[in-house]
């Protein structure tokens, strides 16, 4: 397991064994997982192996994997786990410390915990964390539903860690490959996630970039034997009978799971075959590919812990070499676990500009399909997704920086929340890339008065709206403010559970985001401010070209409103034929974005060749020509 500079890295995995992971296979699931990361390190690593319930023991020392043999005693200590008694969690992490002593210089050196959070004897996470030295990072798994997040996230955020959650333990496989790439600098490319029968085959299709110069390919299932074949662009295949002629490609074989390492990997589109070979019924399996590249896309959060109410800024920095790469199409998805939530729930103030902005979904995903949404709204249920940008209007910095930014606004609910992040795109040298990135946050319940949503939530410039802050506890003499200059406030009326303001938007209004602070007769003051966009106002219409151009497997077209129209976009083969509406609403004024994956109406993926996209409203009409490119 290569770090960013080639380096091995340590890692001691702590594993909770008491009786609450005993609930759903919790341990089962766990040691399994846990076997699959030790098989993914590479001779030259690390790995060391700490169970804890009231108190810690040391299952496997920190040892160099110099053999298989080696890893072998080290899987054999991980099922010898047995689940009792109570949980010190801070027993667990001070003895995975006492181990890191033993790292090996110029290591890269971590933790990786697994625990429900339910921690109720000492010595405690708060006692032992200042005892965490800054060179070793804690990333931290929440299994189970009942999980204590609030802890666990903490634990991750203060010692420069990650926190990841999952509600069900079949998915930790998974979840462990991930991270075994994200400790050893690796970027996750794509993750395919399907089922499979005996006898049958599943291809899959991966961009590679030119900048890797090093790719996993692995398969990870829990029953039966699959196998996993590539295909490399050029048209070699690639089997574990055939690697032993390839100096640059090696390959491993686990229980559950079949890995191939291929170093200078040929730039393109990979095939992926997944056969099941001893299937008994349908199989649940990932596919995930990881590459160590001079392409990097990070995912960040504005804070590490959050309270109900407060928005999360949710940043991804696409960079080739160090420099940025736009036009690339970048977006998340949300999934929310907690108590409060409804499905499909939406938040309460329309967008102004009410668009099918999908997924760049040029990969499978296990996650369902966003449906129609509004820009810049996003419902905070089990599955859904938004765009990034990188304009310069959504807290991304400067416009074309390389910063996709967005919003998650609707954080009433305490709660897990998890974001995925897809990008792709055309890297200036690295031709044709995609991304995908991951991470949890812990919401907690707001311990200051919060203002949770504020409808509507945009305006124009040059517009006088009336508002409705919700679900805000004041009495009646609540002040509001909007941060920035161009808003006037002339008007507004507290009631008990919503307050009812009057503004003016300036002509000339800085177009972006503001902030709205809402403070009580008492001085206190809103933690979790409410957000207010402000829309400018174009001068005329216009269609701009898509990028990127040509595309795979997803591109942006860009149009813009000087007043408000009904609006048609739609996309024509070379015959005229209307493969694919992408929108038909009446828009207000303004800048639109829409993001297109190359599916047809029918939802099927469209072949290669030109295409003409049209915006139609009943003053403008432009076409434009677009060219999709499969791989």
């Amino acid at each position: 397991m290569q770090g960013e500079r080639g380096d091995s890295v340590d890692v001691v995995l702590l594993l909770d064994c008491s009786m609450s992971m005993t609930d759903d296979d919790k341990i089962a699931n766990a040691k399994l997982a846990a076997s699959t990361f030790v098989g993914l390190m590479q001779l030259g690593d690390a790995v060391g192996v700490v169970s804890f319930n009231q108190k810690s023991k040391t299952e496997f020392p920190l040892m160099q994997i110099v053999s298989e043999e080696t890893r072998d005693i080290a899987l054999f200590a991980i099922n010898a786990i047995r689940v009792s008694g109570y949980t010190s969690i801070g027993s667990g992490i001070r003895q995975g410390q006492y181990e890191l002593k033993r790292a090996y210089p110029r290591h890269r050196r971590a933790m990786l915990l697994l625990s429900d959070g339910k921690e109720n004897v000492p010595p405690y996470v708060a006692d032992v964390l200042p005892e965490i030295p800054e060179e070793t990072n804690i990333f931290v798994i929440g299994l189970g539903k009942d999980v204590e997040g609030e802890l666990l996230n903490h634990i991750a955020a203060a010692t420069g860690g990650t926190y990841h959650f999952i509600p069900s333990p079949q998915a930790l496989q998974f979840l462990y490959v991930f991270l075994q790439g994200k400790i050893s600098g690796k970027q996750l490319v794509a993750t395919f996630a399907d089922t499979i029968s005996a006898g049958e085959v599943q291809p899959h299709v991966v961009e590679i970039d030119s900048l890797t110069s090093l790719a996993t390919f692995s398969v990870t299932f829990q029953k039966g034997d699959l196998d996993l074949q590539l295909v490399s662009p050029g048209g070699t295949r690639i089997t574990p009978h055939s690697v032993d002629s390839a100096p640059d490609i090696s390959y491993t074989e686990g229980a559950m799971f079949d890995l191939y390492t291929i170093v200078s990997p040929e730039a393109g589109a990979w095939s992926l075959h997944v056969s099941g070979v001893e299937v008994v019924a349908p199989e649940p399996y990932t596919v995930t590919v990881q590459a160590i590249s001079d392409l990097e896309a990070d995912l960040f959060l504005d804070e590490n812990e959050y309270e109900a109410g407060r928005p999360i800024l949710i940043s991804t920095h696409l960079q080739e070499n160090g420099q940025p790469i736009l036009g690339a199409a970048v977006a998340a998805e949300m999934a929310f676990w907690g108590e409060g939530a409804t499905p499909g729930a939406r938040f309460e103030g329309e967008s102004p500009s009410p668009v099918e902005q999908p997924m760049p979904r040029g990969r499978d995903s296990s996650l369902p399909a966003p449906a129609k949404y509004a820009a810049a709204e996003w419902a905070a249920t089990s599955a859904s997704s938004m765009p990034l940008f990188d304009d310069g209007n959504h807290d991304d910095g400067r416009a074309d920086d390389g910063i996709y930014a967005n919003y998650c606004r609707n954080t009433v609910n305490a709660g897990h929340y998890t974001f995925r992040v897809f990008a792709s795109g055309y890297a200036p040298s690295g031709g044709a890339f995609s991304r995908e990135t991951m991470r949890t946050t812990y919401v907690t319940a707001s311990s200051a008065p919060a203002v949770v949503s504020i409808s509507p939530d945009s305006a124009r410039q040059g517009d006088t709206v009336p508002l409705v802050i919700h679900g805000a506890r004041f009495a009646d003499a609540a002040q509001v403010a909007f941060s920035g200059t161009g808003i006037e406030i002339l008007s507004v009326t507290a009631l008990s559970e919503q307050i009812q303001v009057r503004v003016a938007i300036a002509p000339e209004a800085p177009p972006g985001y503001r902030s709205v602070t809402v403070t009580n007769p008492d001085g206190l003051q809103s933690r979790s401010p409410a957000l207010f966009f402000v829309a400018e106002i174009p001068s005329s219409f216009e269609l701009l070209q898509n990028y990127p151009n040509p595309f795979y497997p997803a591109t942006t077209i860009t149009y813009s409103l000087p007043q408000d129209s009904h609006v048609m976009l739609q996309v024509f083969n070379a015959l005229g034929q209307r493969v694919k509406l992408l929108v038909d609403a009446d828009l207000q004024a303004g800048v639109n974005t829409v993001h297109w994956d190359g599916l047809d109406d029918s939802g099927r993926r469209l072949a290669s060749g030109i295409y003409f996209y049209q915006l139609l409203t009943p003053k403008f009409k432009k076409t434009k020509k677009l060219i999709f490119l499969q791989q």
